[in-house]
């Protein structure tokens, strides 16, 4: 239930024609408003996303309002939101993909925001009031009294001590003890990969020069191979001139749009909280000690740059049911298929969570807590990264509760979500024999067994959480080896579906480490590694040397990839916090392009930097990022009023098309983006 203002309810003539209503003022609020849906209306002339209400006052009539003016007083059971009316929108022809409204505003929600706007950006101040602490104490936070209160405020919560659905076990399993069904100790001396011939590929990029063509590589061409040209000149560029003209702007080209990104990513540059936007734009004398340091009047008004903005979308396909999600999931797919068709991994990769940093819960689908990680809240996404050269070549976002149930299910729902994410996350590695490491969260043996039957080979680090994973005896082998030597390894050996796994146990000197996989042996052949063998509460340090195997070597090596990956992103300023924002497709976006960045300066280094020897090169991705501003502004693809016919007519032409005229044929360096010019 809920109390709206008179001055925004519709058909307002209704209620002004009611005895009760017709003598209020127009800021007066009316109670007893049911929501039962929600839908797109047209309220002064515009697409706005509202919540349909019914009061019994009104007998059948339906009444509607836009989002943000429905204070919720009473809520019902999160499973029934919006259960009784689902209609269909309508579509704009001159703007089918606007977006379909967001939730509607509780007392909580402190950031009331619209669709397009950038004039209140996201903050922790969003989050509600019974939330700021646990956000204030930072990785600190997510102990079960934070994760409590964030589930008894019905949202979706990722607890690290919560079981996969698959290693939930039935009430014959909980009973059972020792080694389960096909399980044997063994001493296990032969890798399958191995034995299979598994290649170990190096990480390939298409259409890379080799030799000294290397140096002739720019900027612009990698942001395009990773960011992939498709994807931002036949989708977003193309969707956002329909917004544009239906607003009576003029058209982006995909030159200017090259432009707006690099504006974006040279703000970046600076500190945030330092200066306005505006600022950048000001027509007062550059300051020491206020202001922006720097002017972009001469490569994009403001006013320019405000309208891409507010006009920015992301998808060309129509929408054919309510999806809060509809907007960016085109974008999502195409750099995914982009990244996956130009980059290669190498032969061990690394699948894990990353964070989407969002504060206000009302207008973020699928937002979520996730207490382990260093921003608990926002978006949460599977990832997987390259082990070699630490690029991120797939993602996969968490819709939870948000998911719409009219979207067709995945392929592989059937055998478990778990086992589900885990197929299409690594279907890029099928018939591969490439290596994907694990954490805990993704232990669940039929996923493993499922993968290795695709030709992908997987290791996942085993933790009890509140019950031991499928499948291990998590008990019988603590009872065995509770007396071995600090370093001692012993095995398990299973069948599943005729494929073999194997449970490789490390004596610890307080625990025993766990990891369930389908390659390695048990022969120590990996690095050293060093473990104090003084039993516990006595003092002194006594130093004990062993190897790891082949997997355990593995997983401590590549284990944090990902993490590292999203340590780059998140550094400040970053390219999330500085694009400041209330319309959350920015942000997916915004996303996108960090985690392009980040994969470029990873690969400069690998494929580029590192094999030249070249030493003037940027250290930090900081100023890697200036470098990758001034060449997306200064990109050739922008267009230019230039006298074409020497006679002072003026036209439009390209950057590009520029270049080729009072030119002569020479030979110019492989991709090198201009030729010299001849006096």
């Amino acid at each position: 239930m809920c109390s709206v203002q008179k001055r925004v309810l519709h058909p307002s003539k209704k209620i002004s024609e009611h005895e009760e209503y017709k003598l209020l003022q127009p800021s007066d609020k009316i109670p007893g408003w049911k929501i039962i849906g929600r839908d797109t209306k047209k309220i002064k002339g515009k697409d706005v996303g509202c919540v349909i209400l019914r009061n019994e006052l009104f007998r059948e009539d339906l009444f509607y309002c836009a989002s943000q003016f429905a204070v919720v007083d009473v809520e019902g059971p999160s499973e029934h939101f919006f259960a009784v009316v689902r209609r269909k929108r309508k579509q704009n022809p001159s703007n089918q993909s606007a977006a379909t409204g967001t939730q509607v505003s509780t007392p909580n929600n402190a950031a009331r925001s619209r669709e397009g706007t950038e004039t209140t950006p996201d903050s922790a101040a969003a989050l509600p009031s019974d939330l700021r602490s646990i956000h204030a104490r930072g990785i600190e936070s997510g102990d079960a009294e934070d994760i409590a209160r964030v589930r008894a405020l019905g949202f979706d919560v990722d607890d690290d001590n919560e079981p996969a659905p698959e290693n939930v076990p039935t009430q014959e399993e909980t009973t059972q003890a020792g080694l389960k069904d096909n399980q044997q100790w063994g001493t296990h001396p032969f890798d399958p990969r191995k034995a299979s011939n598994a290649p170990n590929p190096l990480p390939s990029l298409e259409g890379l020069p080799t030799g000294e063509r290397l140096k002739s590589v720019s900027l612009l061409w990698m942001f395009e191979k990773f960011m992939g040209r498709w994807l931002l000149e036949s989708v977003i560029v193309p969707a956002t001139n329909r917004k544009l003209a239906s607003n009576h702007f003029v058209e982006l080209s995909y030159g200017e749009f090259l432009v707006f990104i690099g504006i974006w990513f040279l703000m970046a540059t600076q500190k945030v909280g330092g200066c306005s936007r505006r600022d950048y734009w000001s027509e007062e004398p550059i300051s020491h000690w206020n202001g922006a340091p720097f002017r972009l009047n001469s490569y994009m008004s403001r006013n320019r740059f405000e309208q891409i903005i507010s006009n920015l979308k992301y998808t060309v396909k129509p929408q054919s049911y309510i999806d809060r999600f509809h907007e960016i999931r085109q974008i999502i797919s195409c750099w995914n298929e982009n990244i996956q068709s130009v980059f290669q991994s190498g032969w061990v990769t690394c699948l894990d969570e990353s964070m989407s940093i969002w504060f206000n819960r009302w207008t973020c689908p699928g937002w979520m807590f996730v207490p382990r990680k260093p921003h608990p809240f926002g978006n949460e996404y599977h990832t997987i990264c390259c082990g070699i050269t630490g690029i991120m070549f797939g993602i996969d976002l968490v819709e939870g509760k948000d998911r719409p149930t009219e979207r067709p299910l995945d392929e592989n729902a059937n055998l478990g979500s778990t086992v589900s994410l885990l197929l299409r996350m690594c279907k890029p590695l099928y018939s591969s024999g490439k290596v994907v490491v694990l954490d805990s969260g993704f232990c669940v043996l039929k996923g493993i067994i499922k993968l290795a039957e695709c030709g992908v080979y997987a290791a996942a680090q085993i933790k009890k959480r509140r019950y031991w994973p499928a499948f291990v005896p998590g008990e019988a082998i603590k009872e065995k080896m509770q007396n071995d030597a600090v370093g001692t390894m012993q095995c398990v050996r299973g069948t599943l579906n005729s494929t073999p796994y194997f449970i490789f146990n490390l004596k610890e000197p307080d625990y025993i480490s766990s990891m369930m996989s389908t390659y390695g042996s048990i022969f120590q052949t990996g690095r050293y590694t060093t473990r104090n063998d003084t039993p516990r509460g006595t003092a002194g340090f006594r130093a004990f040397r062993f190897k790891y195997n082949d997997v355990f070597d593995n997983h401590f090596l590549y284990r944090h990839i990902v993490d590292d990956h999203n340590h780059l992103r998140h550094l400040i300023p970053s390219i999330e916090q500085t694009w400041s924002t209330c319309h959350w497709p920015n942000r997916v976006f915004a996303f996108l392009l960090a985690i392009t960045e980040v994969n470029m300066f990873k690969a400069m280094k690998y494929f580029i930097w590192t094999p030249l020897g070249m030493l003037d090169t940027p250290k930090d991705l900081h100023t890697f990022r200036k470098y990758l501003a001034f060449e997306l502004i200064n990109n050739l693809y922008v267009e230019e009023s230039i006298d074409v016919a020497g006679e002072g007519e003026t036209r439009r032409k390209s950057r590009r098309l520029v270049s080729k005229k009072d030119h002569c044929l020479e030979t110019a360096p492989f991709m090198y983006m201009s030729l010299v010019h001849v006096l």
